[in-house]
Parts: C-alpha cells; sequence; structure tokens
C-alpha cells in the first residue's frame, strides 16, 4: 500500500468518526436506547401520574422506553438539581411545575439552578386547578359568606398547607389579602393529614389540588377555583372575579422539560412525540379522569411564557404578605 493509500483510509477513518459524532447525525438516529424522565416527587401525586401518561405515549412516538425515576425531596428541588446536572443528549429529561420552576426560586435565596438558563425547554402537558374547600362544620355555603365570616371574627378562620411555601400556601395568602382578611396558617407534611384535619373540622380552609373525590363525596365543601377563568374539571364553582375578588390564574402547571443545551434537532423530536401524546384522545381522558387538563398552548414558546409571568406573580404575592423562609 503506498503512503498515499495509507493516508487516504487515515483521513476517512478520521470523518466517518468526526461525522457520525456530529449532534446533526446524533439528532437524526435519536433516541437509540431508553431515556430517562426525572420526576422530582414521590409516585402517586399529579406530577408523577401525569408524567406517565404521558410518557407512556411518548415513548410510542419515539420508538424507545421512558424510565420514570422519582427523584424526590427539598419540595422538588432534589430531582431539578440533577436534572440540570445532566448530560444534554436527550437521555435525560424531566417533568417541572409551577413548584420547581415558579415557586422555589422565590422561597429559597440561594438556587443551584436557574429556572430559565438551566434548562431547555419541551412543553406543558397539562394543568390542575386548586379549589378552595372547607370541612362540613363550616357555616358560610358560599366564598362571600365566608369572606363575611372571617372579617367579622378576625383570625377565627384557619388555612392549611402541606408545607410552608407551598402552592397551596401561596394561593391562600392571595386570597387573604385581595379578601382583606386575617388568618391562621397550619403548616402540614403532607396532604393526608391535613385533608383529614379539614373533614374533621380541626382546620377550616385549604387550597386543595386532589380533593376532587372527597368533594364529590360531600366530605368537603368547594367554593371557588383559582382561575380566571371556569375550570372545565369543576365548571359550576366560581372564580377570583366572580367572587368579586380581583384575580390572577393560578393553577398548578406540568411540563417537560431537558438539561440546557439539547441539541435543537433532538428538542424538535421530543416536541413532536410530545405533540403526538397531547392529541391522543386516550391521553386526554386519563388526564381528565385524574382532575388534569391539557394546555391550550404547549410548546416551548408558551412554556417559557408561563415560568416568566409566574416568577413575577409569586414574588408580587411573597413581598406583599411578607412571607418569610428560612
Amino acid at each position: 500500500m503506498t503512503p498515499f493509500s495509507r493516508r487516504g483510509l487515515v483521513l476517512a477513518a478520521v470523518f466517518t468518526a468526526v461525522f457520525a459524532g456530529a449532534p446533526g447525525t446524533q439528532a437524526q438516529d435519536y433516541p437509540t436506547k431508553p431515556i430517562t424522565m426525572i420526576v422530582p416527587f414521590a409516585a402517586g401525586g399529579p406530577t408523577d401520574v401525569v408524567g406517565r401518561i404521558v410518557s407512556q405515549r411518548m415513548s410510542e412516538a419515539l420508538g424507545q422506553p421512558i424510565v420514570i425515576e422519582n427523584k424526590g425531596g427539598a419540595g422538588g428541588r432534589t430531582g431539578i438539581e440533577a436534572l440540570s446536572r445532566a448530560t444534554p443528549d436527550g437521555y435525560t429529561l424531566g417533568v417541572v411545575n409551577t413548584a420547581t420552576q415558579s415557586i422555589i426560586p422565590n422561597t429559597v435565596s440561594k438556587m443551584a439552578y436557574d429556572s430559565l438558563t438551566s434548562f431547555t425547554p419541551v412543553g406543558m402537558i397539562g394543568t390542575y386547578t386548586l379549589v378552595l374547600v372547607c370541612g362540613p362544620k363550616m357555616p358560610a355555603t358560599d366564598v362571600k359568606g365566608l369572606i363575611a365570616h372571617g372579617r367579622t371574627t378576625p383570625g377565627a378562620i384557619t388555612f392549611g398547607s402541606p408545607g410552608g411555601g407551598g402552592h397551596g400556601h401561596f394561593i391562600a395568602e392571595y386570597f387573604r389579602l385581595r379578601a382583606g382578611l386575617e388568618v391562621r396558617h397550619v403548616f402540614y407534611r403532607g396532604t393526608g393529614p391535613l385533608q383529614a384535619d379539614i373533614i374533621s373540622g380541626n382546620v377550616d380552609c385549604v387550597f386543595d389540588g386532589g380533593a376532587k373525590e372527597l368533594i364529590a363525596a360531600g366530605k368537603m365543601k368547594a367554593y371557588m377555583v383559582s382561575r380566571t377563568q371556569r375550570d372545565p374539571v369543576y365548571p359550576s364553582l366560581p372564580t377570583f372575579e366572580e367572587v368579586g375578588l380581583k384575580g390572577a390564574d393560578m393553577p398548578v402547571w406540568m411540563a417537560i422539560m431537558g438539561p440546557a443545551g439539547l441539541p435543537p434537532g433532538v428538542t424538535q423530536k421530543l416536541l413532536a412525540a410530545l405533540d403526538a401524546a397531547m392529541k391522543d384522545a386516550g391521553v386526554k381522558n386519563k388526564m381528565l379522569a385524574f382532575g388534569t387538563t391539557p394546555p391550550t398552548k404547549g410548546g416551548p414558546a408558551a412554556l417559557v411564557e408561563t415560568i416568566k409571568r409566574d416568577l413575577g406573580l409569586y414574588k408580587q404575592i411573597a413581598t406583599e404578605a411578607q412571607m418569610k423562609f428560612e
């Protein structure tokens, strides 16, 4: 073999290795192995359930399994921090929500991630509404009666929340401010014990996203939704404006993101798979049965816009209510 022939083989090998590893080629072949989907909360909650419903349909569109990894802790921070550190190759994704991207940054002074720059947005997957509910012993039959009761006896109404700084806590503070009430907050380590105390009358009210069955069973009374438009899951319940309060749209939204730096081709494939899931009638029916509605706008731009809006909203509430966090 001549020197030129040997040189040609070497150059061919180099070019083959370079182009085989080029981002465009990787995106074209993606995915070639299972994908891990981090859920930053324990199994069984809304973010976990909806994440599994959507991931299953996305895996069918992508032709590879999507394996759910529940990585709970620190109110969602543990899992999201792990996502922010993952290799941006499309094989580690995460289900984020209002808490991880818009609330935690307003409650934690030293953040290990940035809600926007540490991630690549893929799209929204659903929302669920927190409902103002009280126990059966509450004498007021509607929101106006509840507000009148609270104003007559300042400090008499107690609001429960599964942890300080959570979504329910922020909405309760927003409601208190807009209604001009003086209430007492009681914090719990979980939703289960709080719901039990609401039913027994040990605590009066809570903004709850998982009380649909308890409301239907008559164990809790529902008063309003934390929305500016009526929710299809609770079509009979009024909104902030309808009860005479200045409102803000405050559902819990869920979305899929990857670590910062996902190749555009990979992101497009993920978005196409997500779009297929969102258009699937079976996915929609499962989500609605769980009390979750598909998003009206679900792409990356809508997700970024929502995160920015909510970062400002929850910062405003924390400032107005003088909420203090350690």
